[in-house]
């Protein structure tokens, strides 16, 4: 039986709030390439740092998106000078009252990213230093049917410094830049 009276009732449902699944933070160590494979190891930890938010655990069903995990994130993979390079290059990243935040929005740091090379590696005891060689696709100032597909877009190369070194027994980031191509 099938009625066709409209019903004038609103129903009134709670919005369903859910966080998205995501799975236990992990140190970054416990996965990393063994060092013997330097370029390996120098590329997986440049990449940790520029998805670093990705570890981050936000309660997304707080209106404020407070951070719970954001000491244990930041003091797993960077010394203290490579968290303020972090925390001044992270767009959606703020504080308030001593405590990280993270802001709505999204994040497309490396959507124009298309090789990541290492060069120039030198590995001390307790420092390694690299050239990280980023090649970004340009997008076009006009767009034409051709330059629609990105692979159509110029290629163009950034060279950056990338430094890590080892405190009490970790290798920890210290030094990268992660936003080279925003700056010329």
């Amino acid at each position: 039986y099938v009625s066709n009276v409209i019903s004038n009732t609103i129903v009134n449902e709670e919005e369903p709030t859910y966080a998205p699944e995501k799975e236990p933070y992990v140190d970054p160590s416990v996965n990393a390439p063994n060092i013997d494979n330097i370029e390996e190891f120098v590329l997986y930890y440049y990449d940790a740092v520029t998805y670093a938010s990705h570890d981050f655990i936000v309660d997304w069903n707080d209106p404020t998106d407070k951070i719970t995990n954001y000491d244990e994130v930041m003091k797993n993979l960077f010394t203290e000078n490579g968290i303020k390079i972090y925390e001044t290059e992270e767009p959606l990243l703020y504080f308030e009252d001593g405590v990280a935040w993270f802001e709505a929005g999204d994040e497309h740091y490396d959507e124009t990213l298309v090789d990541l090379q290492v060069k120039d590696i030198k590995k001390e005891e307790n420092k390694i230093t690299a050239t990280v060689i980023k090649t970004r696709a340009i997008a076009p100032i006009v767009y034409t049917d051709e330059t629609w597909d990105k692979e159509n877009w110029e290629r163009k190369d950034y060279e950056t410094e990338f430094v890590m070194v080892k405190e009490n027994g970790k290798w920890l980031v210290d030094y990268f830049e992660w936003h080279d191509y925003l700056y010329e």
